[in-house]
């Protein structure tokens, strides 16, 4: 998540708080592979990073997924609810600058 912080120095400890004062267009998700697909994890991260999304794994079935707002937001979500369709992974949206629903 990329979010630009401002201080807020109304409160004490001065510098401990801060607040998000502008979003940076970043949008975020969480891919559950599907246990058929869970063999093919290089493979998948491999495809969404060749889309331009950038992918953390935690153990090997679970991704987090980073698009940055340079990418075409409507095909990253088409891809995703594609390989929902498919049962490669299960989605869940994370941080989002707009509106997504994978659950339709």
């Amino acid at each position: 998540m990329h979010r630009t912080l401002k201080e807020d120095t109304t409160k004490p400890p001065a510098g401990s708080l801060r607040k998000v004062v502008a979003r940076a267009g970043h949008n975020t998700y969480r891919l559950l592979l599907s246990e058929s697909h869970r063999s093919k994890l290089r493979e998948i991260v491999m495809e969404l990073e060749e889309l331009g999304l950038t992918v953390e794994t935690e153990i090997g079935m679970l991704l987090a997924i980073d698009v940055p707002p340079s990418l075409d937001q409507e095909y990253v979500d088409a891809f995703l609810t594609r390989g929902k369709e498919h049962g490669r992974w299960e989605v869940q949206d994370g941080c989002l600058n707009g509106f997504n629903n994978f659950d339709a």
